[in-house]
């Protein structure tokens, strides 16, 4: 997040495209507490080696508040199909 908000560039890679950073400092913005939380539990849940983890960190973050809803549905759902 430090990155973010003190850019040594103009532009910030998300995704593997260049963003201006003022769009990737908005987005930061609207992250709270449970999406930080999300984005951690993510990471600790994936099964494989995360080799760019700066990376895959600012692009897990910048999609968190639009990604957070559906992940846990998803899991409401695994548990709703496991008490079945």
């Amino acid at each position: 997040m430090y990155n973010v908000y003190n850019p040594k560039e103009d532009t910030i890679t998300i995704r593997g495209e260049s963003l201006p950073c003022i769009v990737v400092r908005r987005q930061f913005l609207r992250l709270e507490y449970d999406h930080i939380v999300y984005v951690l539990d993510s990471v600790k849940k994936t099964g494989k080696e995360i080799r760019h983890f700066r990376s895959y960190l600012l692009t897990s973050l910048y999609n968190a508040p639009h990604t957070i809803d559906m992940y846990y549905d998803n899991m409401r759902s695994e548990d709703i199909s496991q008490t079945e």
